[in-house]
């Protein structure tokens, strides 16, 4: 070989590792999966969490992912379960507020210090009980949810259970945003469609639910409320499409399509996905509500005195009728009709249960009016024969006086004014007690001595018809069914750029 010739390849030989360092090696791109949650369950051997602990198991054994696992802790076959699919994971601990709050820092040092870099991929995925936003100046941004040792009791504000909010995730967002690190963050928890009030066109985040719904897991769960079928849930049609090569976009999408009537509102902070919720969230949100045994949305919608009642029914009317506009404007919009695809005109089929649910509010809603009929011929007694009392009516609801026990407190009261009676103040300060609680004793005695028949016939039906209220779940689960088959044509429809954060997560 000629000298001229050996110049060349050693030449060509420079330029290519030259290209190799400069552009980078793929192969050194870091991605990096955070899986946390399963907290808040009853004691036990298994939570409702385990279905989604195979299913990302499955991805991560078939996967380039480095992965870290902090979950549950305390049931015994769930913690087989973990270590049995998440083999290939480091394991750092049951998901308590110590090891979460040490995770988030792990994720911001590496941020900040560069170990995540320009291109490389990190997500974070949280599957456990989730609160709904708190009210107040101290709010948290996004919200709370369950740590593991711990039971939620209810699944609203999760009383009994101990808490985290995930406010950490904003300057996690903010960082891997600023320094070009593709980041998903994926909170499969309930109301997690507040992990949204983090705003940032950078990063790609996604919710299970609404920041006013439950979201459903794909095991049967201890509390009760859960008993859809669990296959077909959000979450694990969620994480049952990870798959190496698919973009987060195409699997929200397709994870929402499929996820059957669970009643709950799945969110992705795309152009498009941004644009419905402003669109119809707020106003399909009521229709999401439903009663059963463990949940009473339904029911606790609606104010308790009858003087807001009919204010309150006049917004749920405009309400309604705004809605239904908006998606007649959207039908035609499309080209879809009545009179075309009858059998496939998405637009009607939410319209329909729309007005079906609707229907059923308004009998609802003529049996409060009955019980209000009812409360106002008590507070009318009230002020006619114990004007002089008020003291001892006011602060109660007239309802209140018809099922009223005070002969416990009376008993206990006296004993302690007995027992103080050498002090004339603390004896006297009993002795005041004992009489307002006679005083309404009194007066739940006339109350329900001479509460007319009409009343007593209208409270009746109103009872009657709260306990049939438990339909509503299976008229909120056709509108939420009905309203995932718009919210694609809809998502479909909305011009996005090229590139968005979701669409350019490929896992």
């Amino acid at each position: 070989m000629t000298a001229y010739k050996k110049t060349i390849l050693f030449s060509t030989f420079l330029i290519l590792n030259w290209l190799t360092i400069s552009v980078g090696n793929p192969a050194e791109q870091k991605k990096q999966f955070y899986f946390m949650g399963g907290g808040g369950e009853p004691i036990g051997e298994t939570t409702i969490f385990d279905g989604e602990i195979k299913r990302v198991g499955s991805f991560l054994k078939n996967s380039d992912w480095d992965a870290t696992v902090s979950f549950n802790g305390g049931h015994a076959k769930t913690q087989e379960l973990l270590k049995s699919k998440m083999v290939k994971a480091r394991d750092a601990g049951p998901f308590i507020e110590k090891n979460y709050n040490a995770l988030m820092d792990e994720v911001i040092a590496k941020l900040e210090s560069g170990e995540l870099k320009s291109g490389d991929q990190l997500m974070i995925a949280i599957d456990t009980h989730g609160a709904i936003r708190s009210n107040g100046k101290d709010a948290e941004k996004t919200h709370r949810v369950a740590l593991s040792n711990s039971e939620a009791k209810e699944l609203t504000n999760l009383s009994g259970a101990s808490t985290v909010n995930l406010d950490k995730l904003d300057k996690i967002v903010d960082l891997a945003s600023k320094n070009n690190v593709k980041l998903a963050v994926a909170d499969l928890s309930c109301y997690s469609g507040n992990l949204l009030n983090i705003k940032n066109d950078k990063v790609c985040m996604i919710s299970a639910s609404g920041p006013e719904q439950y979201s459903y897991g794909s095991g049967s769960l201890n509390l009760g409320f859960i008993n859809f079928s669990p296959a077909i849930t959000f979450s694990a049609k969620f994480f049952d499409s990870l798959k190496m090569g698919k973009n987060l976009e195409d699997l929200f999408l397709s994870a929402r399509s499929n996820s059957g009537d669970t009643p709950d509102f799945p969110m992705i902070n795309t152009n498009a996905g941004l644009a419905i919720n402003d669109l119809i969230y707020k106003m399909i949100t009521p229709y999401l509500n439903y009663n059963d045994q463990k949940a009473s949305n339904f029911g606790a919608q609606y104010v308790r005195t009858g003087d807001k009642f009919e204010e309150q029914v006049c917004k749920i009317d405009n309400n309604h009728q705004q809605l239904l506009d908006l998606l007649k404007q959207y039908e035609n919009l499309s080209g879809v009709t009545d009179e075309v695809n009858r059998n496939t005109n998405e637009f009607k089929g939410l319209r329909n249960a729309l007005d079906n649910y609707r229907s059923y509010q308004k009998q609802y809603e003529d049996s409060l009016r009955g019980k209000f009929v009812a409360e106002k011929e008590i507070k009318n007694m009230f002020e006619q024969h114990f004007p002089n009392d008020k003291k001892a009516w006011s602060s109660y609801s007239p309802l209140d006086f018809l099922t009223i026990d005070v002969d416990s407190s009376i008993k206990r009261y006296e004993e302690l004014a007995e027992r103080d009676k050498n002090s004339k103040y603390i004896a006297g300060m009993w002795d005041s007690t004992v009489s307002q609680l006679k005083k309404q004793k009194e007066i739940a005695a006339y109350v329900k001595e001479n509460l007319s028949d009409l009343a007593k016939g209208l409270l009746k039906a109103q009872v009657e018809a709260y306990g049939k209220s438990g339909v509503t779940k299976s008229l909120a689960s056709k509108v939420s069914q009905e309203a995932k088959k718009v919210f694609n044509t809809l998502y479909k429809s909305i011009k996005q750029p090229a590139s968005n954060p979701c669409r350019d997560f490929v896992l």
